[in-house]
């Protein structure tokens, strides 16, 4: 290297700071940044089709998971919600 040259550069430097040197960054950082950067959006899209895809609860499956709530609540959890209805009490 040519010392002419490292004493531009050196020079530069001190003038200019970090703006001495503009050319930070190889295309292939660029495109690795973008690549990263498509890559998130590409996700974020996915998972919101996956949502979007889930199959929508039953009556079903939303009444035995608030039954279950309820019995966990309520401390009747143990016991048998057939008894209940059949008998009108609860169990205790």
């Amino acid at each position: 290297m040519n010392a002419a040259l490292l004493g531009c550069w050196c020079r530069e430097a001190r003038q200019r700071g970090s703006k001495a040197f503009p050319g930070t960054g190889m295309p292939h950082d660029q495109e690795v940044a973008r690549l990263k950067q498509e890559l998130a959006v590409v996700t974020r899209e996915r998972e919101s089709l996956k949502e979007a895809a889930a199959p929508a609860p039953t009556r079903r499956r939303v009444w035995k998971t608030l039954h279950g709530l309820a019995h966990v609540a309520s401390g009747v959890a143990g016991h048998s919600h057939s008894h209940a209805l059949k008998t009108g009490k609860s169990g205790e």
